[in-house]
């Protein structure tokens, strides 16, 4: 087994198998097994481990546990010609995700604009992975979600009530790299501190604060205490709005009513999702759109450069950048993450993936 800084390496096409086998073993249809493996491939292609294979263990337990249904119906509710209101049926949040964002992108075909809410989903990984299913249709696609953990305060509290609530924006370009907005409302996201503390590393001072209010790098003590919102109560405001989107309007779980997705794993959480889909002819010629972004995102390129920085970019094109490479190159899997892998494949009787 070949390590590259102490990370196994692997072929994205052979974890992605690996995955897939591994969810199928839990009663999900193969097409759904698949979608849940290709969006937490995807996170790790692009360098965003907290969303990652590091979520099988937890999704496992959870489906396991009966906290997850395998198999759901996932149904309309309501509906006008713009919008929808659907319920996952308590299924894996990135096949409720995926059904979800189909709904919205052909809702905006028909009348240009679109807005699907979610309720009665999971955790569904990376806001991006819905937001990019836009840009093959010359659309442009948003996706929010309710944190699947109230890891945050009200400014000036230390009651976790609110989750990092991340949202997602996907912008299409001509020959430029689509330009891509995924983050958090929290200056990390949880699975992050989760990554730290699997591998026994500090976490920066700034990140979060333990149970008492007090900035920590300790990852454990970080767990259990809050996650900081970026940029104050800034983000803190920004997370409640975004919960309300996702989670109230759908009458999914908002504020209290969200269990903690790593010590709840039998209940449903009736996780809230939220997307919105613009076609953009209704507004301009796509073609003509894409160029103008091409032209946006050279002049973010040609900006003149700080001391000791080497280039710009713009939001996502490091993590495109970074896909490119692992493609060809492999997708590094930390030491504890690769420890969690050994666990499922020997519990569920399926082979691991060659290492390079």
């Amino acid at each position: 087994m070949a390590t590259d800084a102490n990370n196994m390496m692997v072929m994205p096409d052979d974890l992605r198998e690996f995955v897939t086998k591994l969810f199928a073993k839990q009663n999900l249809p193969q097409e759904e097994a698949a979608i849940v493996a290709d969006h937490l491939v995807e996170a790790d292609l692009r360098g965003v481990y907290s969303h990652g294979v590091i979520r099988c263990l937890p999704y496992i337990q959870r489906l396991q546990a009966g906290g997850m249904n395998p198999r759901p119906s996932i149904r309309i509710l309501r509906e006008t010609p713009g919008t929808a209101v659907v319920d996952g049926d308590n299924g894996a949040g990135q096949v409720v995700g995926v059904r979800a964002m189909e709904i919205a992108i052909k809702k905006a075909k028909a009348v240009g604009i679109s807005y699907v809410g979610v309720r009665m989903s999971n955790h569904f990984g990376t806001c991006a992975y819905y937001a990019q299913m836009a840009l093959a249709h010359d659309m442009i696609g948003f996706a929010t979600t309710v944190g699947g953990t109230n890891i945050m305060a009200p400014t000036g509290g230390i009651s976790p009530l609110v989750g990092n609530n991340p949202f997602g924006v996907a912008l299409p370009a001509d020959k430029e790299y689509p330009v891509i907005l995924d983050m958090a409302c929290s200056v990390v996201a949880k699975g992050k501190i989760v990554h730290a503390m699997k591998a026994g590393t500090p976490i920066p001072i700034e990140w979060a604060t333990d149970k008492e209010g007090q900035p920590t790098t300790d990852p454990k003590e970080a767990f259990e205490g809050l996650v900081l919102p970026m940029g104050g109560y800034k983000g803190y405001g920004m997370a409640f709005v975004l919960g309300v989107m996702a989670g109230l309007l759908n009458r999914a779980a908002f504020v209290g009513e969200v269990t903690d997705f790593y010590a709840n794993m039998k209940e449903p959480q009736n996780g809230g999702h939220t997307f919105q889909v613009i076609d953009i002819k209704a507004f301009m010629d796509p073609s003509e759109f894409k160029a103008k972004m091409d032209e946006a995102i050279k002049e973010m390129h040609s900006s003149e450069l700080a001391r000791g920085a080497d280039r710009t970019y713009v939001p996502g094109e490091m993590e495109w950048l970074k896909r490119a490479d692992r493609l060809e190159n492999g997708v590094p899997v930390a030491p504890a993450v690769w420890k969690d892998l050994v666990t499922l494949s020997e519990g569920n009787g399926i082979p691991l993936p060659s290492t390079m």
